[in-house]
């Protein structure tokens, strides 16, 4: 008796469970869309990305003692550089369906966008959260 109440429970939640997870699919619901960041309209993100290039060709040629200390002192002023960059509104672009202001979420405005060295990735803190920027 006990094995078929469980059993019984066990296939109501299931069927709950199933039921929950299309509930979202309302037909009047606004179809959603997202803010991305354009990385050719950041200044700074282009300054970056070019100065990586010359580091990149200029420590393939030239290895001697005074060009080594040279090449430690450029990477470290392009990792100060890269590590806090700023983008203006402009370099967001709306990503879905047709924007309406009074229903998705508004352009970012001036962001803070950051470099991790260790992971080769940018990224902006929203509340206590970082969020990765994708491009």
């Amino acid at each position: 008796m006990k094995l078929k109440l469980i059993s019984v429970a066990i296939i109501v939640s299931l069927a709950g469970c199933a039921s929950a997870g299309t509930s979202h699919a309302h037909p009047h619901r606004a179809p959603a869309g997202y803010w991305k960041l354009n990385p050719l309209k950041c200044p700074d993100l282009v300054e970056d990305w070019r100065d990586r290039r010359e580091s990149r060709i200029d420590e393939a040629y030239d290895r001697g003692p005074r060009d080594v200390r040279e090449d430690i002192r450029d990477r470290i002023e392009s990792r100060r550089d890269e590590a806090v960059t700023y983008c203006p509104p402009s370099a967001w672009e709306w990503h879905g369906p047709q924007y309406r202001p009074q229903i998705h979420a508004h352009r970012p405005v001036k962001v803070r966008v950051f470099y991790n060295p260790h992971r080769n990735h940018y990224y902006h803190r929203h509340g206590g959260k970082a969020v990765l920027v994708k491009w």
